[in-house]
């Protein structure tokens, strides 16, 4: 399997042993980001392997000290079309300095595109919280120049749930704009709730 692995150096054996083995990592870097690196040796930018392609980044707005992994719920409870989705996926969980518990979750890329426009849509419509606009503040800040370009591909969960407190009227209106229905935004809305109620 080609992915990216993790290798612990034992100094009394003088040996290198693997630890881990997966095809993406999630990192946290001093400017409060959350970046998903990729082992892609097909994409050109990657030199044959040779570099990883970051795919996602995300400003969390804190210092992120810890990671780990949780299988989705309701991945195991019987064979039915929405449980075979989350089959084998697992939440990212990661925790602040500041007392902060946020996650990442993978999702189907349909799913993806639909809650991106209305993620786009809810940051033109609703009045921002002290006049700051999400879409700003969830993107990469670095204090040093980069030769690559903000990447996102993540979706602001706390932003798309401002979308369940919104008038019937409203939502309606919304999902219209975006060409969908609010109850597959509410089924998506909630399927992603579903999945991540651990607590």
């Amino acid at each position: 399997m080609k992915s990216i692995s993790l290798l612990r150096y034992q100094e009394d054996s003088k040996t290198l042993s693997l630890v881990s083995r997966v095809p993406a990592g999630l990192v946290s870097d001093r400017d409060r980001n959350l970046m998903v690196y990729m082992y892609l040796p097909e994409a050109k930018e990657s030199f044959g392997g040779m570099r990883l392609l970051r795919r996602a980044d995300f400003h969390v707005g804190a210092h992120v000290n810890t990671f780990w992994r949780t299988p989705c719920r309701g991945a195991g409870e019987g064979p039915s079309k929405k449980s075979v989705v989350w089959e084998n996926k697992h939440i990212t969980w990661f925790a602040t300095l500041d007392g902060g518990i946020g996650l990442l979750l993978p999702m189907q890329e349909k799913t993806y595109r639909r809650l991106l426009m209305l993620q786009n849509a809810l940051t033109t419509m609703l009045p921002h919280h002290a006049g700051l606009n999400p879409r700003a503040f969830r993107m990469l800040h670095v204090d040093r120049r980069t030769l690559q370009n903000a990447v996102r591909n993540v979706l602001d969960g706390e932003l798309l749930n401002r979308y369940l407190y919104l008038s019937t009227m409203e939502r309606g209106e919304l999902a219209k704009k975006i060409g969908t229905t609010p109850d597959i935004i509410l089924d998506d809305l909630l399927e992603t709730d579903r999945v991540t109620a651990h607590f």
